[in-house]
């Protein structure tokens, strides 16, 4: 298979860090700013390249140029949407991912005035999400990064290469989630701890009431996690416990607990029992019937996360956060790595239920 990665600026050594991470070919246009004319082509050598995925990765000042008007902006940017999208209607075999943009404000104006630049990139999400292509999101991830960290000016003035080499990196991981998304490495359940994971403490020495867990406060911190793993199963995923407690503590604190975002029901299987943890992950793929490869192990415990990646080194196992405050970044960041949907699918989620493997 093959990825096509397009730019209006110079992107060819991002181009060589994706094949590294994907270990496809990656076709990449000769020349400088050829993409608009590689993408209305349908004789040119992006679709003759057999490239099942295009990423069009776009640098947002370039588009815009010198333009400090929201109709002059929007007069610029219309056209290419509109390439963009008829190319993609034209070859409806290929999966085309496009880029949001993100434009520096350069102009030196009041404290009050509203950027062109800003109202531009806003402009252009819309006109993606109207057309309804898979996004990669650039401005998110220049956001994160900081834009002295995502760009280079050397570089850019010196062979028309914006990005710095994170930057570059940052769009290479990205390209690769998506790519791994769309060829059915996406996981399909997530397999939790209790103590300490999806609640503060241990349940069998604190008691119910001994949990930190709750609705505000410090405590929120866990049903916040719990929050988004429920949005997780909510879209499909399907959840699993395993912990090592007695199933009767268990059951209380799933069930009873009043700062619980989870219960019982959202769960496909519940074990609670003091066995090998990967030995009971087996057990319930075999009840779930789907493979051990579908899925993610989240438990904070070190020596419990090393023991699953020898047992079942196919199974995904993400670093724990040190401060339980990073958790909710920490799921996100396990969601759109490994549960990432380009497109919607239908919801498919297999249940062992409380009883049999569950009462183990």
């Amino acid at each position: 298979m093959t990825i096509a990665l397009i730019s209006n600026v110079t992107i060819n050594s991002a181009a060589m860090r994706i094949n590294s991470l994907t270990k496809e070919d990656v076709y990449c246009p000769k020349g400088h700013n050829t993409w608009m004319q590689e993408i209305s082509d349908p004789g040119s050598n992006l679709y003759a390249s057999g490239a099942d995925m295009i990423f069009v990765a776009l640098h947002g000042a370039p588009l815009i140029g010198d333009a400090l008007d929201e109709h002059t902006c929007k007069a610029l940017l219309d056209p290419i949407a509109s390439t963009i999208g008829e190319s993609a209607a034209a070859h409806g075999k290929i999966t085309f991912v496009v880029s949001t943009i993100d434009i520096p404000a350069t102009e030196i104006k009041p404290l009050v005035s509203r950027s062109a630049q800003a109202d531009a990139a806003a402009y252009w999400r819309t006109a993606l999400e109207d057309l309804s292509l898979p996004i990669l999101d650039l401005a998110e991830m220049i956001s994160d990064m900081g834009r002295k960290n995502f760009y280079n000016k050397r570089v850019w003035y010196m062979g028309g290469m914006p990005y710095s080499k994170a930057g570059e990196e940052a769009i290479a991981s990205e390209i690769d989630v998506i790519w791994k998304a769309a060829h059915g490495t996406r996981k399909k359940c997530l397999a939790l701890d209790l103590d300490n994971t999806l609640w503060g403490g241990a349940i069998g020495e604190l008691g119910i009431d001994g949990l930190h867990l709750d609705r505000v406060g410090s405590g929120s911190r866990f049903r916040d996690f719990q929050n988004k793993i429920l949005e997780l199963k909510n879209s499909g995923v399907s959840l699993v416990i395993l912990s090592k407690n007695n199933m009767i503590d268990a059951l209380n604190g799933i069930d009873n607990h009043p700062g619980m975002a989870l219960r019982s029901g959202d769960f496909a299987a519940i074990v609670a029992n003091w066995g090998s943890k990967s030995q009971n992950l087996k057990a319930v793929a075999q009840s779930l019937n789907i493979g051990t490869d579908s899925f993610v192990f989240i438990d904070d415990n070190p020596l419990e996360r090393e023991m699953m990646k020898l047992d079942l080194p196919e199974v995904a196992v993400p670093e724990f956060p040190d401060d339980s405050s990073n958790l909710e970044e920490f799921i996100l960041d396990v969601a759109h790595r490994y549960f990432l949907r380009i497109k919607t699918e239908d919801k498919e989620t297999p249940r062992a239920g409380i009883a049999g493997i569950a009462r183990q």
